[in-house]
């Protein structure tokens, strides 16, 4: 099955076309970085066209209305290259449009071998995407405990300035010339350094 054939019966499964299922479904067609790929959920806040909803053709007996829920989509889905998104999305839907074991095995022969590197990109790829938002998260806690650190000594340091200044005023009389200009430098640079305005 070429890749033309195999983007084709994998639309028809994401789409309806195989055999209707009792519930009608909304598709949706997102983008993300550039590629496109089919879901049955929004897009999330990334560019979404509905292409529509997928149905009952005509009624059917109780007993084939029994048909398997789609399972989760999987998390790498918007990393995959636009036909393998939709051939996993195919698979994912097969058995809920109710596509038989054999030819859910033959997509699946298909999937592995048109898609085996793409998706193992795509899970890298989400890896590295989780690992970033992890790390930034760290590095935004570490920033915030350090900023932290930062206040708490400069409070410390500013409170034994104020302890220094105002013992030190106490003594003002009997201070020298020369003391008094550095009773006045030391107390300029407590009001610059803890009593900014």
């Amino acid at each position: 099955m070429g890749r033309n054939a195999i983007a084709a019966a994998a639309a028809l499964i994401v789409l309806g076309a195989v055999s209707p299922v009792a519930t009608s479904q909304t598709l949706y067609r997102c983008s993300s970085d550039g590629r496109a790929y089919l879901s049955d959920r929004p897009c999330g806040g990334r560019p979404t066209t509905v292409l529509g909803a997928a149905g009952p053709l005509r009624d059917r007996p109780a007993a084939y209305s029994r048909v398997r829920p789609a399972g989760k989509a999987v998390d790498y889905l918007e990393y995959l290259s636009p036909l393998c998104a939709e051939l996993n999305e195919g698979l994912r839907v097969g058995p809920s449009r109710g596509l038989g074991s054999r030819a859910m095995q033959e997509l699946q022969t298909n999937y592995r071998g048109q898609c085996g590197e793409d998706e193992a990109n795509a899970r890298r790829r989400l890896d590295e995407v989780r690992r970033q938002k992890r790390d930034a998260r760290v590095s935004e806690a570490n920033a915030v405990d350090a900023q932290r650190e930062r206040d708490i000594i400069s409070r410390e340091q500013c409170d034994e300035m104020y302890r220094i200044v105002h013992r030190r005023r106490q003594t003002l009389a009997a201070m020298t010339p020369g003391e008094r200009a550095d009773f006045d430098r030391f107390e300029s640079n407590w009001k610059a350094r803890c009593r900014p305005g």
